[in-house]
């Protein structure tokens, strides 16, 4: 999940932690 996290763009994180 750490190398998506560098490679995704920050909005697609805070999508999943809203989950």
């Amino acid at each position: 999940f750490q190398r998506g996290l560098k490679r995704k763009p920050m909005a697609l994180i805070k999508k999943m932690h809203k989950v």
